[in-house]
């Protein structure tokens, strides 16, 4: 009995960068590490797809007075 699984590896870029540049990028490495895949995986194939999304939201925390720096802001937003 063969056994087929499959695994999604998503690549974010900067919402600043051309998607269509970001495709060729990773259709380059894709290309790169194709020879380092075992036959199997060859055989049965890699895809490289282009999906667009818009964040869902963009939140920036800042401390008015400078009291905390970037480390501990960024530590209070991921706790809370």
């Amino acid at each position: 009995m063969q056994t087929t699984a499959s695994w999604k590896l998503y690549v974010n870029f900067d919402v600043k960068t051309d998607p269509n540049i970001d495709q060729v990028l990773a259709q380059i490495r894709k290309s790169q590490a194709d020879s380092k895949l075992p036959q199997e995986v060859r055989d049965y194939g890699v895809t490289v797809k282009k999906s667009q999304s818009s964040p869902l939201m963009i939140v920036s925390l800042y401390s008015p007075k400078g009291t905390y720096d970037a480390t501990f802001s960024g530590n209070y937003a991921y706790i809370t």
